[in-house]
């Protein structure tokens, strides 16, 4: 009897969604094409292909310092006293002093008071020039510390850092991290990332992000410049594309695809699975969860494919199953890729399993 089936790409081939992004704010079957529900050691750079990559590390350039008037809060790499830009500074109430250049002790300062009397809790240091200085119900920027001092150029308060922040920083929960992006401080408040350029209110970056770093430093968060990525414990979070990875330091990359299932839910059969793989030698596993529903999923036993020599072409694994599958909603499972990438994932099934035919996201 004739099966009707057809061949549907899920991943990778002129849909072009390889590297994925992790995202897990979503319930998981709610994930869309470019989107998994985890993954770790993937190269994020190369469009159009699915391998390992080892851990991206901080540029040293990101690191700046920190002046913390009390060290109440027990800040990285604080101090209460700091030499930049060629000068001294250090903070005194509601005072910014700094000295010279050339590293004299301060003796000048500029008044934060306009807001009131609260004292300045924290100063940040950024590369361009810029310090960044906040209290506990607004913050303060100045432009061109670099320069000459006529040069400066000093901001009024600015309430619009948000009353969390705000909240943060009276109890000594709200941070800097020793990063700065984009003329931006890094501030970390309830695990949070913001970015801050003295302007109006912060950005907040991480709402992908807290689902997979639940357990992280509140503190930690560093920049990696040519690839633009917020590094914030094992989690590279992409600032120009906005797209999240996972690096434990393992040396083979797994990945959780998104779900696939037909746009009614209907019970679909799947017969068989094919993995388009460059030609590079190397080898990985991989396996299906299925289920009628996504709270109660089977897995198959894991289909191993091995690449044993180097070519330019491009190699179609097929994976007949040995039993078909009938479910209403499955996904896919990469374990111990290593050496080679796979370009493109392809089912034979009984239906089309794209969630995103349901949407109108193709």
């Amino acid at each position: 009897m004739a099966v009707n089936a057809k061949w549907t790409t899920i991943e990778g081939g002129l849909t072009n969604t390889f590297p994925l992004s992790i995202n897990r704010t979503t319930y998981w079957t709610a994930l869309r094409r470019g989107e998994c529900d985890f993954q770790d050691m993937v190269q994020r750079v190369q469009r159009g292909i699915l391998s390992y990559e080892q851990t991206p590390l901080p540029s040293p350039e990101c690191f700046v310092k920190i002046l913390d008037s009390t060290l109440s809060g027990e800040l990285p790499d604080a101090v209460n006293s700091v030499s930049h830009y060629t000068r001294k500074w250090t903070v005194e109430g509601t005072l910014l002093k700094y000295g010279p250049i050339g590293g004299a002790d301060p003796d000048q300062s500029i008044n934060f008071n306009d807001d009131g009397d609260n004292s300045i809790r924290l100063v940040a240091f950024a590369s361009n020039g810029t310090v960044f200085v906040l209290k506990n119900n607004c913050g303060y920027s100045i432009t061109g510390t670099n320069l000459a001092t006529d040069n400066w150029v000093r901001s009024s308060p600015n309430y619009g850092i948000g009353t969390d922040l705000a909240r943060g920083v009276i109890d000594n929960t709200c941070y800097t991290t020793n990063a700065i992006y984009e003329n931006s401080v890094l501030l970390v408040f309830n695990k949070r990332h913001y970015l801050w350029n003295g302007e109006g209110s912060p950005v907040e970056l991480s709402s992908d992000i807290r689902g997979i770093a639940e357990d992280l430093d509140v503190r930690s968060g560093l920049i990696n410049w040519p690839e633009e990525l917020l590094l914030v414990g094992p989690v590279a979070y992409d600032l120009r594309e906005k797209r999240v990875f996972h690096y434990s330091g393992a040396n083979v990359s797994r990945i959780t695809t998104r779900p696939y299932y037909a746009p009614d839910y209907r019970p679909l059969t799947i017969y068989k699975m094919a993995f388009i793989c460059d030609g590079r030698e190397g080898s990985f596993d991989a396996s299906i969860e299925y289920g009628q529903s996504a709270d109660n999923l089977s897995r198959t036993k894991t289909f191993r494919v091995t690449i044993r020599k180097n070519s330019k072409q491009r190699f179609r694994h097929l994976w007949i199953l040995d039993l078909p599958i009938v479910c209403r909603v499955w996904r896919v499972r990469i374990e111990n890729l290593t050496g080679c990438g796979i370009a493109q994932i392809d089912a034979y099934s009984s239906a089309s399993t794209s969630p995103d035919d349901a949407d109108g996201t193709e």
